[in-house]
């Protein structure tokens, strides 16, 4: 027997019995948050990661945060996550430092908003698309939704409903387009 299957005999069953074994990961087939980390609700406990109960049960104790190697939110296996502080990821506060000014300096120099209000902006809207409802994950940034003749800003949309309207800011180029679809339903 692999050391997958062994070291996945050692987990309880509310673990064990959401984690299938494919392709080298432990991919988690339970519940997921909205950023798309698996999670579990652990016996009289609140809803945790599942990647850290699962770190925590087989190695002890739980650096204050993991991260991911293998690329695949859904994977369990606690070989594929580790410690932020690793040499692996030293590039990563770098970069992070980075990107968080020029984003401060674009939402700001472009919109007249600060980091603290996007974000807000972001949780008010429960991290979805003002427009679609879709969710707005992944690597992409949400798109900051503004008037181009006031600059004042509306709401956050995901890069395809922001292209949309972008295209029909003209309002009657919108009522001429649905004329257009509604001839042929």
């Amino acid at each position: 027997m692999s050391t997958l299957h062994t070291d996945l005999g050692r987990l309880p069953a509310f673990l064990s019995s959401k984690i299938e074994i494919r392709d080298g990961h432990w991919r988690w087939i339970g519940a997921f948050t909205e950023q798309e980390y698996a999670q579990v609700r652990p016996p009289g406990k609140l809803p945790q990661l599942a990647h850290r109960v699962v770190w925590e049960l087989l190695n002890g104790s739980l650096p204050n945060r993991l991260e991911n190697t293998c690329g695949t939110r859904e994977c369990v296996l606690p070989t594929h996550w580790v410690g932020a502080e690793h040499p692996q990821f030293a590039y990563r506060k770098k970069r992070a430092q980075t990107e968080f000014t020029y984003r401060g300096y674009h939402l700001r120099s472009k919109y007249g908003l600060t980091v603290r209000q996007f974000e807000q902006m972001l949780k008010n809207q429960k991290r979805r698309c003002a427009c679609c409802r879709g969710p707005m994950t992944g690597k992409k940034e949400p798109a900051v939704d503004h008037d181009h003749l006031t600059g004042k800003v509306r709401a956050l949309l995901c890069t395809r409903c922001n292209l949309t309207v972008g295209f029909f800011e003209d309002k009657k180029l919108v009522r001429n387009v649905a004329a257009y679809l509604s001839r042929f339903q």
